[in-house]
């Protein structure tokens, strides 16, 4: 959504709208492969661990940073209080959840 949504406001083009994120998402599989093949021997579990780490507070201080003061301005506090929450609560069910059925 967030790649065929700007392009079909931007085309009006329902054809460029499925197209272009179609493709663009062809090449997510194949760069995990390619580095999967390519870095299988040198990646460690704790330099996986970091590296998720990372990513994950990347992910955090753009939600918080950009995404939730949006969600503010266009709802609410409260609204967007409540969103995160559930949110945050679904995450945690989710993992809890998984994790509790594959040991």
């Amino acid at each position: 959504m967030s790649v065929a949504a700007p392009i079909y406001f931007i085309t009006r083009s329902k054809l460029w709208a499925v197209l272009v994120p179609l493709i663009s998402g062809m090449f997510e599989p194949l760069g995990a492969l390619m580095a999967g093949l390519f870095l299988y021997y040198f990646v460690t579990q704790a330099m996986l661990q970091f590296l998720l780490s990372c990513v994950a507070g990347i992910m955090c201080f753009l939600s918080f940073s950009e995404l939730f003061p949006i969600a503010v301005k266009h709802s609410g506090i409260q609204n967007s209080l409540l969103a995160g929450g559930v949110g945050m609560v679904a995450c945690y069910l989710t993992t809890t959840l998984v994790e509790g059925t594959s040991m």
